[in-house]
């Protein structure tokens, strides 16, 4: 496997973005847009299947099925400030560990999709991820880059950012109700 530096990742991110303003966007709306070209159109609605699956992994907590998801060569982890190339053994192993817990509820929001040729998807947009029953759900932004792989989708990027303001808040307000002491 090969070592990426953040660099040369920047750069990537860096052409997406370009090629992506030449390249039509698809948002997922009820309406839903005409595409160009018969591949594009079915590119989109295999990945929106794709994206639609993955939600269902996640709040059925299906490891498995979520590790599978990711590109077999490994993938870029990024969000936050932070950006590695993982492998997909260490991927699996992260999702397959009592550190990794599912949402109590999980939905995506305003997902849109840029075709990046015949084998490649670029996935943008949003997800509530519920912390706990009856809570606020954390909201934050998502973008992946999908590829094809033995015709199957597989992410080989993931961005997943949050609001560093609401994240401050998120945690004060864990720490506030955290188990405290038993005073004598």
């Amino acid at each position: 496997m090969s070592r990426h530096s953040p660099r040369t990742l920047l750069t990537a991110v860096a052409l997406l973005a370009a090629g992506a303003c030449t390249t039509q966007t698809v948002a997922d709306s009820a309406s839903g847009s005409a595409m160009s070209g018969a591949t594009d159109s079915t590119m989109i609605v295999e990945v929106k299947a794709f994206m639609d699956g993955y939600a269902k992994d996640l709040l059925a907590g299906n490891r498995v099925g979520i590790g599978e998801r990711y590109d077999r060569q490994g993938a870029w982890m990024v969000g936050n400030g932070l950006a590695a190339k993982q492998s997909y053994d260490s991927i699996t192993a992260r999702y397959a560990g009592p550190s990794w817990q599912p949402p109590a509820s999980f939905t995506w929001k305003d997902l849109a999709y840029e075709p990046q040729g015949v084998n490649a998807v670029l996935v943008v947009g949003r997800f509530a991820w519920g912390m706990a029953a009856g809570s606020e759900p954390l909201v934050a932004s998502y973008s992946a880059l999908l590829q094809r792989q033995d015709g199957q989708w597989r992410i080989h990027l993931e961005d997943e950012s949050a609001d560093p303001i609401v994240m401050a808040k998120l945690l004060a307000s864990m720490d506030t109700t955290a188990a405290k002491p038993k005073q004598k």
